[in-house]
């Protein structure tokens, strides 16, 4: 096992999945239940792609599963949340139980849909969402715990890429829609070559 993408649906995760095939070139991929999570499947595939099946969960449930999920992989592989680009879900919990263990960087940017981040606000192509109220509480957050929230401008594939170095570099977990995701998993796989 290189690399776990967590996702709050299974839509979430076949489209990581999907991403992470088309735009890297990812090896053996699977996508699945978090139930399902086993050490045999870890040691079968270099990627895995988990439905946490949170989306509708209350924040003890999403806890609940998180935690199941992340004590099979979280001392073995690096790993990442993929996030709604809309932001629906329960994205503040799920962001809280990683705070409790690691470092985060979110961007919400997908260039082909005209979406990024910038100055903690999301750009859409008919709106934005301001993301400064929840950062400004999962800072304070992660701050508890000795963790560092970041929310990260970005525009391009360029600045993902460039995103990317920096979650391996600094050790922390990239929150995403997918796009910045895709390149921690490549640059994740090219290190373990």
């Amino acid at each position: 096992m290189k690399f776990v993408v967590l996702a709050d649906d299974l839509t979430g995760a076949i489209a990581t999945g999907s991403v992470l095939c088309s735009l890297i070139g990812v090896g053996k991929i699977i996508t699945l239940d978090f139930q399902k999570v086993n050490k045999e499947l870890m040691n079968s595939f270099d990627c895995l792609c988990v439905n946490t099946g949170t989306r509708e969960k209350s924040a003890v449930e999403v806890r609940r599963r998180l935690e199941r999920s992340l004590e099979f992989f979280e001392k073995k592989c690096p790993y990442a949340l993929r996030i709604d680009g809309l932001l629906r879900g329960p994205i503040k919990p799920e962001i809280e139980c990683i705070l409790e263990k690691n470092d985060v960087l979110l961007t919400d940017t997908v260039p082909e849909f005209g979406r990024f981040t910038e100055s903690g606000i999301v750009k859409l192509t008919d709106g934005f969402i301001n993301l400064v109220p929840l950062a400004t509480n999962l800072r304070a957050y992660g701050e508890n715990y000795g963790h560092k929230f970041v929310v990260a401008d970005s525009k391009t594939y360029r600045d993902l890429e460039r995103l990317a170095k920096v979650c391996i570099t600094r050790g922390m977990v990239p929150v995403d829609p997918g796009p910045l995701i895709a390149y921690v998993a490549r640059e994740v796989m090219l290190e373990q070559r």
